[in-house]
């Protein structure tokens, strides 16, 4: 099995917030508020909460195994067998070539105290500023879709953006559609953060973009530099002179389904009847173990997850060891929707070698 299984256990077609392309994109005013809202009562099935704490326990596997050892836990073809990505440092040539652009990213973006996330910000001695204004902080608007492409049959001035089914690109005598997929995340490479702020998957996106044939797409219809991980991991990389400085990774308002139901199960078994501004509620890998394998496996957690084990060769063996689930203040206010976000702890992790053939998470994530 190649390292794409990692990403068959993630159920990556899942997002941490949906936004649908402007009209006219070249003008658009950067990310779309869409707000979440944290409903205590949406709890989880056994069935999908199984399935994530199954995928979570997978993933500790996967974090003290060395790549060898993480090959073989997800049954790698390789010799010898390897977790490792096949995408390596900054892919800006591999970018273009499967048509990922650096759309327009909006600088109050990259501000986390305009985000209302100053105070745990502050806590974890993290920078809160853009680069441009002085801080440590670059966003980036990584969309499958070329924001700037024209409808050449448009005569509405204020409504030319060629929609993406109708953009297409050409990689070894293929003809490829655009999805409209996005990726708009920050990178503080000094402090050892990446911030997703906004995404939809590929999978994802062509349920509303190629709706009229069908809003699916088999796998030869998608590019092979499709995943988030991959995405954010270039940016990561990208004249990095510390790599292995990596520490939070936070999402920001989350809105994904199953994320949204697994969190305030994993709530219930703290008697967390509501979220909380910083340092919320927090899930150790020792004390909470059953809720924290949960969360990680989810789908929000399974991106940073499959980052750490894909790439041990750059950053050493590391796992999560902490989830916060926070809310803000500002969006605690009176009339206005709660929004949750989710800050994953990263430390450095011992290696081990697996124990005999053990895939049996492998399998029970299925």
């Amino acid at each position: 099995m190649q390292p794409n299984r990692l990403f068959a256990l993630a159920g990556f077609a899942a997002s941490a917030a949906a936004r649908a392309l402007p009209t006219n994109a070249s003008t658009s005013g950067g990310l779309v508020p869409t707000a979440g809202f944290y409903d205590p009562s949406n709890l989880a099935s056994d069935g999908l909460w199984d399935k994530y704490q199954k995928k979570g326990d997978h993933y500790q596997c996967l974090f003290t195994a060395d790549d060898e050892g993480a090959g073989r836990l997800v049954e790698d073809t390789r010799t010898p067998p390897s977790a490792r990505s096949t995408w390596k440092g900054s892919m800006s040539a591999e970018r273009k070539l499967w048509n990922w652009h650096e759309n327009y990213f909006d600088e109050d973006n990259c501000n986390f105290e305009e985000l209302h996330l100053k105070d745990a910000f502050d806590a974890l001695k993290v920078n809160t500023m853009c680069i441009d204004d002085g801080g440590y902080n670059e966003g980036w608007a990584l969309g499958h879709y070329d924001e700037n492409r024209r409808d050449p049959a448009s005569t509405n001035p204020f409504e030319f953006f060629l929609e993406p089914i109708k953009q297409t690109y050409e990689v070894q005598s293929k003809t490829y559609k655009s999805t409209g997929g996005y990726y708009t995340f920050v990178v503080n490479q000094l402090d050892g953060v990446i911030v997703a702020l906004d995404i939809s998957s590929l999978r994802n996106a062509v349920k509303t973009h190629w709706k009229s044939i069908g809003g699916t797409a088999s796998p030869e219809d998608l590019p092979k530099l499709q995943y988030a991980s991959d995405l954010m991991w270039g940016k990561w990389v990208d004249n990095n002179p510390n790599v292995k400085n990596l520490h939070y990774y936070v999402v920001h308002n989350i809105l994904n389904d199953e994320t949204s139901a697994i969190v305030p199960r994993a709530m219930r078994h703290k008697l967390a009847s509501k979220l909380s501004i910083w340092p919320g509620t927090v899930f150790d890998k020792d004390k909470d173990k059953v809720e924290f394998q949960a969360l990680i496996g989810s789908p929000i957690g399974g991106t940073i997850a499959i980052m750490l084990v894909q790439h041990k060769a750059e950053l050493g063996n590391k796992e999560i060891y902490q989830v916060s689930v926070i809310t803000d203040e500002w969006s605690q206010k009176l009339g206005r929707t709660v929004e949750m976000h989710m800050f994953f702890h990263i430390r450095d992790s011992p290696s081990e070698k697996p124990k005999g053939d053990d895939t049996r998470a492998v399998h029970g994530a299925e």
